[in-house]
């Protein structure tokens, strides 16, 4: 038996070690990929104001006391799932941003009992028409504490609560309670208050409506008196409903199926990812650039210079104004954003860039339309005047 001569033996090929770590890279990125893809899949997605929510925005505290002190709450977050509900219950209705038509009129004939409280949190303008509640929601806020000027049954003389984002106006049937500060001479009030209550009158419950949503938070009920406040105003019956709208019944009505469910955005993380990494591992190197000098170089000088003799020697004075015109009027659509109108041509000035221009450069709108759209020039002296004017045209709007 004769030994291999060592020349001739096969070596390793050079590559195999670089496939090796792109296949170990490859294996690291998907399981990382795999493994943010379950946490956010998994994790809950927190919603200010959520009675389930342990963070500093959601209201479990709150809950978890009334609860303590024998009141029975129930969560719902559906308006379908609003059962008819009887007398001494009290409602709550938090996200009203996302109560849309339908839900709106669930939610109405659910609460349309005597004996029923509603309790609406930071409610919008748009909550309260489809309500149909004499209320008048306006944009404010107050970072300090507001003190009540009103003997409620939630509420006391002299309490205190705040932060305030929101402020309501009572209108017919409705009083308000912790109003707004104002001047001296004013009339309290006047600016608006951040708790409105509505009685009840035959059918219709009684409404109060409040827009010191951010201290029932787990973050902010222990200033001030907004713990006494909350407990007061939610827990005055057994039973508190406490209705959660989201999404679904913002788009009632027009679709119930989520075209994008909630998985398939780490899913796609994952492939996009995993498509990368397969890529980068069967891609082979190309080696080093090599450098080739061009076998001719011209200056863009020279060639703007050559067309302009070849235009020179045609003496097509029209065409080249044409030309002119049509680099400004396109160079004018990009710099101020105004696009042309359906089936006119993007190199010709339209009534819409001619005042937009104009207020650009200000100068008069008949100027700006001579010079973009007017009549070609009859010499080398009136085309020079009209590149002068054009690129003059341009500058003005650069500064601008």
């Amino acid at each position: 038996m004769t030994e291999t001569p060592t020349e001739v033996r096969q070596a390793p090929p050079a590559t195999s070690g670089r496939v090796r770590r792109f296949v170990l890279i490859a294996v690291i990125v998907v399981v990382a990929a795999v493994a943010l893809a379950l946490i956010t899949g998994i994790r809950p997605e927190a919603r200010p104001l959520d009675p389930d929510d342990a963070g500093p925005e959601g209201t479990l505290a709150v809950v978890e006391v009334l609860r303590q002190h024998g009141v029975d709450v129930s969560v719902v977050r559906s308006a379908n799932r609003l059962p008819r509900l009887d007398p001494s219950v009290t409602v709550v209705l938090g996200n009203p941003e996302y109560l849309g038509d339908v839900a709106s009129q669930h939610f109405r004939g659910a609460v349309g009992g005597g004996g029923v409280r509603v309790v609406l949190i930071q409610p919008t303008a748009t909550a309260v028409a489809q309500l149909g509640y004499p209320i008048q929601v306006l944009p404010g806020s107050a970072s300090m504490p507001l003190t009540s000027r009103c003997s409620t049954v939630p509420v006391a003389t002299g309490d205190r609560v705040g932060p305030v984002s929101g402020r309501l106006i009572p209108l017919v049937g409705a009083t308000g309670c912790f109003p707004y500060a104002v001047p001296a001479n004013v009339t309290e009030g006047s600016s608006g208050y951040a708790m409105v209550t509505i009685p009840a009158k035959g059918t219709q419950p009684e409404i109060v409506a409040v827009t010191f949503g951010q201290a029932l938070t787990n973050s902010r009920i222990l200033e001030a008196d907004n713990a006494g406040v909350a407990v007061r105003l939610l827990g005055g019956s057994q039973r508190l409903v406490w209705y959660q709208p989201d999404l679904a019944d913002r788009n009632a009505g027009v679709t119930s199926v989520d075209p994008w469910p909630a998985w398939q955005g780490p899913a796609a993380w994952v492939i996009l990812l995993a498509f990368i990494v397969f890529a980068v591992a069967i891609g082979r190197r190309l080696g080093r650039l090599v450098p080739e000098p061009l076998p001719v170089v011209v200056m863009a000088s020279e060639t703007t210079q050559a067309r302009a003799r070849l235009y020179y020697r045609t003496h097509d004075l029209a065409r080249a104004a044409a030309i002119l015109r049509q680099g400004t009027v396109r160079r004018l659509r990009r710099r101020l954003g105004v696009d042309p109108p359906a089936g006119y041509p993007p190199s010709t000035a339209d009534p819409a860039l001619i005042a937009h221009t104009a207020d650009a450069t200000g100068l008069p709108p008949t100027q700006v339309a001579e010079r973009l759209g007017g009549a070609p020039p009859t010499s080398d002296a009136d085309l020079i005047t009209l590149s002068q004017n054009l690129a003059a045209l341009e500058e003005k709007v650069t500064r601008t």
